[in-house]
């Protein structure tokens, strides 16, 4: 990557960095040329590739598993997707195999998911998108096709270079023939809960028709709507609770000032009877055009006996219980109202906050998973979100403190800061907002803290004991919230207790169950790394090395995942310098390897600028590099002047750090030593 005039004035490195790795999936393929990884989902990962026949630009859908279910649902995936024609549903070109892992060659389109996008959207902008979605699902149901996944996330949205917004609909993985029973839905109804229709979550075993869609459609429009979605539950199992019998919040609480006839097309199209939703996605679109248009929508919420008495039966304790206080005390009646509304305040924020560590944690990621840049624009954004959060705690007291308090702790784990992440994690713990992905997030900030104060690996930190246990009893706090990761915890778990072997096949497992979690990819190389260290303290410099090179395998995977992520380069140069200082026991010549530990250290600068701890790798690399040089005949005092320029500028970002200090100081005696006394740069 080259770099700017600018950068070659603020930057000390010298040179430029070609140190992207990425993880092609198919690279001796002769029909496709795979480019990047771009996405994705649930079944299978995403690139963005060019059909070398045809000559141009198309999505490829990897298939992860190679599950017979879940190969035939990914093959109905295809055929009801090719089997539409539509200009607002996505193309299918081509299904097929190759290296025994099946594929599907899409359209591919240059665009943010609406789930991305929303809020960058104005309300007309919404309107269209979903207009455009419920006419190209209106196509599907013409045909027979039922998407069933229907939600913002599988919605892309394009902008053509005319400036106008274009729809596209993906994902009909789960989708099936309107009306017929499917043979092949497994036993736990398949969709995103929040998103499914009530007779979509029973799963009762009758046929599901067009309308759970339109029920889609409507819950798609709330969540652009109101930025979050219609229901949350702390678990999936609560989510779909809440679906069948609670209603969502109405929009007019959420989003003040919003229209009452959006308010009605969305109640109408999520009505929990079918019979009461609209009758089709055409009558949907027509009403969100009529809204555009200024004109009067056709649909009518359902008149009120008709929603009292649903709300009875969802309801029939909640509904006894206020016939009792009705008749026994309006003063009473009144306080539960108002302890109602209440709750219903606390529910909207405990949403928005969850939404919050959601937005923050994919924010990071998508930066840190693109090509290498600077990410500090994603972490000033991150950081701005975060301030909101804690200035929304004056104005809503203790109604949301521990989401509140959760999202701080969250955001400020995924921005690396450990010790103010656990100061805000533990004080949602205190405040009873004690969940098990809140507790998890605790031990992985007290976990990396250890780690911090050791270098890397924490086992037998002195002083850490109480830290340690602290750590570990939180990352057994797991529930469903946290069912992804559990490996990963276990992982760390092991990793403080100073069982190696074991992090190492949990960290192995994390990463073969979640392969764009990076973190379980950098954390099987940081175990390996830790026990070289062992190997070495035990006079096997071979099995050090071997440890070594093994560690670089797994950063050079998680690399491919997350691109522009520093810690990882900063991991990586770290690693090569120690194999330096085994280079007797490494194939691999020291020159090169030190080389690369300087393109690694430049990468961690450029990904995260204004750091020392790139500067203080680079300046050891260079001190190595002269020690290198010396033998073979060569100038070392350009390299540890240069190792001096690097330890000073790390020296000025962080004046305290002693380590710097005690690295510059270093040097700065090295180079003395090899001129005479004379260190002018």
């Amino acid at each position: 990557m080259a770099r700017t005039p600018q950068d070659e004035e603020t930057s000390p490195f010298d040179g430029p960095v070609d140190y992207i790795l990425f993880d092609d999936p198919a690279p001796d393929w002769d029909r496709y040329a795979v480019i990047e990884r771009v996405g994705e989902g649930g079944m299978g990962v995403v690139y963005r590739a060019i059909d070398r026949q045809l000559q141009r630009t198309v999505a490829l859908k990897f298939l992860r598993s190679r599950d017979p279910a879940e190969v035939a649902r990914f093959q109905r995936e295809a055929k009801a997707q090719a089997s539409l024609d539509h200009e607002h549903v996505c193309r299918v070109f081509e299904v097929g195999e190759f290296g025994g892992r099946g594929f599907l060659a899409m359209q591919f389109i240059d665009g943010e998911s609406l789930r991305n996008l929303g809020g960058e959207l104005d309300l007309d902008e919404k309107l269209e998108m979903l207009e455009q979605v419920a006419r190209a699902v209106q196509s599907a149901h013409a045909v027979g096709v039922v998407h069933r996944d229907l939600k913002p996330g599988n919605i892309m949205v394009e902008r053509r270079p005319d400036g106008r917004l274009h729809a596209y609909v993906l994902d009909f993985g789960i989708a099936h023939e309107s009306g017929e029973p499917d043979d092949h839905a497994p036993t736990v109804p398949m969709g995103t809960p929040a998103f499914m229709a009530p007779e979509q979550i029973r799963n009762d075993g009758r046929a599901l028709d067009h309308r759970v869609d339109v029920w889609g459609l409507g819950a798609t429009l709330y969540a652009v709507l109101a930025e979050q979605a219609p229901f949350y539950g702390a678990t999936r199992a609560e989510t779909k609770e809440k679906v069948v019998n609670e209603e969502p919040l109405r929009l007019g609480l959420v989003v003040p000032g919003m229209s009452e006839d959006l308010e009605t097309i969305v109640a109408v199209a999520m009505a929990k009877d079918p019979a009461r939703r609209y009758p089709s996605a055409r009558a949907f679109a027509d009403d969100l055009h009529r809204w555009l248009r200024g004109e009067p929508i056709r649909t009518r919420r359902a008149d009120p006996f008709y929603r009292l008495s649903t709300w009875i039966r969802t309801r029939r304790l909640a509904a006894a219980a206020l016939t009792l206080v009705v008749v026994t005390s309006a003063a009473a009646a009144s306080s539960a109202l108002w302890l109602r509304y209440r709750e219903n305040q606390r529910q909207v924020l405990v949403v928005e906050h969850q939404n919050e560590v959601e937005q923050i944690d994919q924010l990071l990621r998508r930066a840190r998973m693109m090509p290498l840049h600077d990410t500090s624009a994603a972490e000033k954004e991150a950081r701005r979100r975060l301030a909101q959060v804690e200035a929304s705690l004056l104005e809503t007291g203790p109604l949301a403190r521990g989401p509140a308090y959760y999202a701080l702790g969250f955001g400020h784990l995924m921005l690396r800061e450990f010790d103010s992440a656990e100061e805000w994690l533990q004080s949602a713990v205190d405040s009873g907002f004690d969940r098990p992905e809140v507790a998890s997030a605790l031990g992985i900030a007290q976990a990396m803290q250890v780690f911090s104060a050791a270098g890397i690996g924490g086992a037998g930190v002195p002083g850490s004991d109480t830290l340690v246990d602290a750590a570990v009893r939180n990352l057994e706090r797991r529930g469903p919230a946290t069912a992804d990761r559990d490996h990963y915890h276990r992982a760390l778990g092991y990793f403080l207790l100073g069982r190696l072997d074991d992090a190492l096949d949990q960290a192995r497992a994390s990463s073969n169950r979640v392969p764009w979690l990076y973190e379980a990819l950098q954390l099987e190389g940081d175990i390996l790394v830790q026990r070289s260290s062992g190997r070495v303290d035990g006079g096997d410099p071979e099995g050090a090395a071997a440890d070594l090179r093994r560690a670089g395998e797994a950063y050079a995977r998680a690399l491919g995942v997350a691109r522009s992520d520093a810690w990882l380069y900063e991991s990586e140069a770290t690693r090569l310098l120690l194999l330096v200082e085994l280079h007797r026991s490494s194939d691999e010549p020291p020159q090169e390897l030190i080389d690369r530990a300087i393109e690694a250290a430049n990468a961690a600068g450029i990904a995260r600028p204004r750091r020392a701890a790139p500067l203080a790798l680079a300046s050891r690399a260079f001190v190595l590099k002269a020690e290198v040089l010396g033998p073979m005949g060569g100038d070392p005092d350009a390299e540890l002047a240069h190792a001096l320029r690097l330890a000073h500028g790390a020296a000025d970002l962080e004046p305290e750090n002693p380590e710097i200090a005690g690295l510059y100081a270093r040097v700065e005696a090295r180079l003395r030593e090899s001129r005479g006394g004379n260190t002018r740069l």
